[in-house]
């Protein structure tokens, strides 16, 4: 069964991988600015949606800063990053609140209509 958590694991994974190999490209190049805005927002320690945002819209800024410095390999790896940080954030965490209220509506409740 695939759930929602499993597709932001999954993306949360992507995203990750992209990052480590940006960092390893950008490391072998000595480019000490592109690496600095990527550590801006990774590593993270958990992925949560502020870090994933602040992620996202640090490499949107390195790529409209810096766009001549940029290869096609290095420009694909930050789409992709990028396209997976907002497909995350789309979807967002569901509100405490939401579930909460949706684990009441969804169990029978005693003397209503459908118990009887």
């Amino acid at each position: 069964m695939y759930t929602t958590t499993d597709g932001r694991s999954a993306l949360t994974a992507q995203i990750d991988q992209g990052c480590l190999a940006l960092f390893d490209l950008w490391c072998e190049r000595r480019s000490v600015i592109k690496l600095a805005y990527l550590m801006h927002g990774w590593p993270m320690s958990a992925p949560a949606p502020s870090r994933i945002a602040s992620l996202s819209s640090s490499l949107r800024e390195l790529m409209r800063s810096y766009p001549e410095t940029f290869d096609v390999e290095d420009r694909h790896i930050v789409a992709n990053v990028v396209l997976n940080c907002e497909r995350i954030l789309e979807h967002g965490a569901p509100e405490p609140q939401s579930i909460y209220l949706t684990s009441i509506t969804d169990a029978p409740q005693s003397g209503s209509a459908k118990a009887r």
